[in-house]
């Protein structure tokens, strides 16, 4: 794994495909390995529901963090 991409979630849910897709391309485009990591922010639309439900189409890992924006990246930090 070449990249871990740490990506703090907070009502998200309607640009999760296409910031995952610009990731993707982006990624592929170097030739880098790499997984993203959503972190929830304490979402209330539904973003880690379509976290979990793959609704973003990829591999997606998911850790509720409820908690700042640092905080999250810091508890996905860990998580990797």
């Amino acid at each position: 794994m070449d990249i871990t991409v740490i990506v703090p979630l907070f009502n998200e849910e309607e640009s999760l495909q296409e910031l995952y897709s610009w990731i993707e391309r982006v990624m592929k485009q170097n030739s880098f390995s790499f997984q993203v990591l959503f972190v929830d922010d304490g979402s209330t639309d539904g973003s880690a529901l379509a976290v979990l439900a793959d609704e973003c189409a990829y591999t997606c890992t998911y850790c509720s963090a409820c908690a700042r924006t640092d905080q999250s990246t810091l508890s996905g930090i860990a998580h990797r």
